[in-house]
């Protein structure tokens, strides 16, 4: 809606002309940030589970402090996120929900194709790899190429996460911008 005030025009947002939709907005934020840290909790557990097929010295290292460091970018990217949801534009909310799931994703594979190392060299296996076959012995050739998958998901993931946190600062700069 468009109201002239001298000279120029002026416009009013939805929350101006239509409270119901500004209502309808403020009870939707808390439904969408619980589907989004549930989300993201059930992704985690999943991860660890994925981790828990193969027991080796990756296992080891993630329970001793490892786990932070997967958990950071989840955390920070899911604060981000939730704001880009909750507070950002349609093309804002869309690139976030696209984003969280490559995020997602990216995390899983990740978790699923990195292979786990043992003290035994030949038992080194990826947990797809494990719970594809129900062995734990591979080719060095099959492990390798589990790795390399892994270290895309990686970088896809940290790519993901970046882009859950440019589109949350977008979300917290379309809300402050006047007008």
């Amino acid at each position: 809606m468009y109201s002239a005030h001298g000279n120029s025009a002026q416009f009013h947002g939805p929350r101006d002309g239509y409270p119901a939709i500004a209502a309808a907005g403020r009870h939707r934020t808390p439904l969408i940030l619980g589907l989004l840290a549930g989300t993201q909790v059930t992704v985690v557990l999943g991860a660890l589970a994925l981790r828990l097929v193969t027991p080796g010295w990756m296992f080891v290292m993630l329970l001793f402090g490892g786990f932070l460091v997967v958990l950071a970018p989840i955390v920070i990217g899911a604060v981000f996120g939730g704001y880009a949801l909750s507070k950002g534009g349609p093309a804002v909310r869309a690139g976030a929900v696209a984003a969280i799931a490559a995020t997602d994703l990216s995390l899983l594979a990740f978790a699923a194709t990195l292979p786990d190392i043992t003290d035994n060299a030949a038992d080194t296996a990826a947990p797809i790899l494990v719970l594809g076959s129900d062995r734990h012995e591979f080719a060095s050739s099959t492990v390798t190429v589990c790795g390399d998958i892994a270290g895309i998901s990686a970088v896809c993931h940290l790519v993901a996460v970046a882009t859950v946190i440019c589109l949350g600062i977008t979300a917290m700069c379309r809300e402050r911008r006047p007008g």
